[in-house]
C-alpha cells in the first residue's frame, strides 16, 4: 500500500465505540486526537483493535495534559510503540525545520518518517499536503464546528469548493466545509500529523 484509503473509505468512529471507553470521566471529550489516530491508522492498514482497547493502552499520564491538550510529539512516540509510522510537524515552523530537534522531541522517529517529511512536507501548507492525497490530523480553534475548546479533526480531502472533514465529535454530522473556514480556524502553533501506510498491508 503506497497511500491510505480515500476520504470516503475512512471509517468514522461511532458513538458506541466512544461510549466503550468508560474508565475515565469525560473521556469522550478528551478523545479527539486518539480517535483521529485510530481512524487514520485503520485507513493506513494498521490493526489498532477496538477503539476502547486502543484508548486504554495510551499513556494518559505522559501524553495528555489534563483539561488542556494532547502532547502531540509524546503521543506520536506512543503511536510508534503501537507499530504505526507517523509524521508530526508544526506548520508554522515548516520552512526551515531542525530535523534533529524534531526527532529528539518525538515529532519524527524513523528514517522513513524523516525522509517522508523532507520530501513531502517541508515548505508545504496543510492544504497542499491534503491535496496531494495525504489526510492529516489538524488542530482547530474553538467553535470550528460543535467543539467549544481546541479540537482535532481529520482533513481528508481538499478541493477548490470544499474540505472533507472527519470529526470524531458525535454531535457534528457536517463533513464538508468551506476552505476559507478551515484556514481561518486552524490553530496557530498547533501540530499536524499524518499516518504513513503500513508496510505490512
Amino acid at each position: 500500500m503506497d497511500t491510505i484509503k480515500p476520504a470516503h473509505e475512512v471509517a468514522r468512529v461511532t458513538q458506541q465505540e466512544l461510549e466503550a471507553v468508560t474508565d475515565r470521566e469525560g473521556v469522550d471529550r478528551q478523545m479527539c486526537v486518539p480517535a483521529c489516530f485510530y481512524m487514520l491508522g485503520e485507513a493506513a492498514g494498521y490493526n489498532p483493535g477496538t477503539l476502547a482497547d486502543f484508548a486504554n493502552s495510551l499513556d494518559w499520564e505522559k501524553d495528555y495534559e489534563p483539561g488542556k491538550i494532547w502532547m502531540r510529539p509524546e503521543l506520536s512516540r506512543t503511536m510508534r510503540q503501537h507499530g504505526m509510522s507517523v509524521v508530526t510537524w508544526r506548520p508554522d515552523l515548516n520552512t526551515d525545520p531542525n530535523i534533529d530537534a524534531m526527532t529528539a522531541a518525538g515529532y519524527l522517529g524513523s528514517q522513513r518518517e524523516i525522509a517522508f517529511y523532507r520530501d513531502n512536507i517541508v515548505g508545504k501548507t496543510p492544504e497542499q499536503i491534503v491535496r496531494a492525497g495525504w489526510p492529516i490530523i489538524a488542530s482547530m480553534k474553538p467553535e470550528f464546528a460543535t467543539a467549544k475548546a481546541v479540537h482535532a479533526v481529520i482533513l481528508a480531502e481538499w478541493t477548490d469548493d470544499y474540505v472533507h472533514v472527519i470529526d470524531p465529535d458525535r454531535e457534528n454530522q457536517q463533513d464538508h466545509y468551506d476552505p476559507s473556514r478551515v484556514l481561518e480556524y486552524m490553530r496557530p502553533g498547533g501540530a499536524c500529523t499524518l499516518v504513513l501506510p503500513s508496510e505490512n498491508s
